[in-house]
């Protein structure tokens, strides 16, 4: 399998490898050995593995499907898929606002009250609702640009809110139209009025995120 075979590749960057049945190591395991590594040191072996699979896999392959079959747990295909989605974004378009903004994002992985407030947030997933999963992804989006805009301020903001857009679009329940929506909801001036009811996946740096299909 190539996305198996790339990420092999990417794991030996941090002395990773795959396990049993050539299964990805559990998350906790990979999140214990990088979480605090700079975006720099962490850039370098995620370009490369996307390259890896923008050459060798369709775009459309990255998706929780895959991840299910690389992974012993289904929370652990959540946090990859999540990984992978948030550091396409932080690793390309979002690399410069992450790097200016490094010290307080990973004060913030720790910060419990961050936590508290993101942990509130619900994503509601069902595909045969699209119109209520946008609505859903509207919200969830917004609480997790202004809870980071509390905590970091504009430019961790706005990367965290489009992580979590990418993220939504890596599990392939929305059209187009609806994810243009929410990538413009991340650019908008943040309300001051919030409603916290979003579960965020705390990208690669967090805890399990708990969806429900």
């Amino acid at each position: 399998m190539v996305i198996r075979s790339c990420y092999a590749i990417f794991l030996e960057s941090f002395n990773l490898e795959l396990g049993p049945m050539n299964m990805l190591p559990p998350y906790s395991l990979f999140l214990q050995v990088t979480s605090m590594t700079s975006f720099y040191d962490v850039c370098r072996p995620t370009n490369s593995l996307m390259n890896c699979l923008n050459t060798r896999a369709p775009r459309e392959c990255i998706n929780l499907a895959t991840f299910r079959s690389l992974t012993l747990y289904n929370n652990d295909a959540f946090n990859y898929l999540s990984m992978y989605a948030a550091f396409e974004y932080i690793c390309g378009t979002g690399y410069q606002e992450f790097v200016n903004n490094e010290e307080c994002f990973l004060r913030s992985v720790n910060d419990i009250s961050l936590r508290q407030r993101v942990a509130h947030c619900q994503l509601l997933i069902d595909a045969a609702n699209p119109i209520d999963v946008c609505e859903s992804g509207s919200v969830n989006v917004q609480c997790v640009r202004n809870a980071y805009q509390w905590y970091c301020g504009p430019q961790i903001a706005h990367g965290m809110c489009e992580i979590t857009v990418n993220f939504i679009r890596r599990l392939d329940v929305l059209d187009l139209n609806c994810l243009g929506e929410l990538s413009a909801l991340c650019n908008k001036t943040p309300s001051k009025k919030l409603s916290l009811v979003v579960i965020m996946i705390i990208v690669f740096f967090g805890a399990a995120s708990n969806m429900s299909f």
